[in-house]
């Protein structure tokens, strides 16, 4: 009996004290920015990903972060106008955007949601709205602004690098060869 009771008092002594750490960690994780950034969301109405995006940035992370930014809604499937603002942002990235969502925070655009681009997208506001580099990427194509920024393809990058590899690859092998000649 007085295992069971010591069992009993150190469950409830643990519990106590994980309740009381996750009390103090949710106090400190208060986000501060210097600068309220606008989060664009690109959406259609009726796509369940979209409604997930959007419950997300109103309601998951709006109390949170909302020193940090303010959402504003694009709606692509039944507004021609958004549509084509969509494609203008993503000519202006570079990028071939072909559904929806599309998230645009500063120069960081997001293809798609899924719970597992929380931490990017919490990331991507919370260094925007800390930059004094930070531009809005729609007002700049809203403007007619069309420079056009190529964003890094690791894809291309390490095909190049291969290629390389396998050219200095086949000089070495050229030169060894001649050398046995």
């Amino acid at each position: 009996m007085k295992k069971i009771i010591l069992s009993l008092i150190i469950l409830l002594g643990t519990i106590s004290i994980s309740t009381n750490v996750r009390a103090d960690e949710k106090e400190t994780n208060n986000i501060s920015c210097s600068n309220k950034i606008t989060v664009h969301l690109f959406w259609g109405n009726g796509c369940p990903h979209c409604e997930k995006a959007i419950k997300y940035l109103e309601g998951t992370i709006a109390d949170e972060y909302k020193e940090c930014f303010a959402l504003e809604k694009h709606e692509v499937w039944y507004d021609e106008e958004g549509s084509q603002l969509m494609q203008d942002v993503a000519a202006y990235f570079g990028e071939d955007v072909s559904g929806v969502p599309y998230i645009v925070i500063g120069e960081d655009t997001f293809g798609g949601y899924s719970s597992s681009l929380n931490k990017k997208i919490e990331k991507a506001i919370v260094s925007n709205a800390n930059s004094d580099e930070y531009v809005d990427v729609i007002e700049k194509v809203k403007n007619g602004e069309t420079n056009k920024i190529k964003k890094s393809n690791s894809g291309d990058t390490i095909v190049t690098i291969a290629i390389i590899l396998v050219a200095i690859g086949g000089i070495y092998a050229l030169i060894k060869t001649s050398r046995s000649n």
